[in-house]
C-alpha cells in the first residue's frame, strides 16, 4: 500500500518486542508465526528503508484506537 503511494521509507513500530525481534533478526524464523515474519521482512525490502521498532504500550495507544474504529 505504502509503495503504491510514493512512499520510500518508513518505520513499523509495535510494542510486542518478541515480533520485533524477530522481525529484525538475520536468521530464519521456525516459530507458528513465521509465515507472517517471512512476508514482513519480503515486503519491507521493498522500500528504499524500513526499520522496525520496539514502542512502548503506552506510545502505542494512539495507533491502537486507529485500528478499532
Amino acid at each position: 500500500m505504502g509503495l503504491d503511494l510514493g512512499i520510500k521509507s518508513m518505520v513499523v513500530e509495535g510494542d510486542a518486542l518478541s515480533i520485533i525481534k524477530r522481525l529484525c533478526a538475520v536468521h530464519e524464523d521456525r516459530s507458528v508465526i513465521s509465515a507472517y515474519i517471512k512476508d514482513s521482512k519480503s515486503l519491507s525490502e521493498a522500500y528504499n528503508m524500513c526499520i522496525f521498532e520496539i514502542t512502548s504500550m503506552k506510545e502505542n495507544n494512539l495507533a491502537h484506537l486507529f485500528s478499532i474504529e
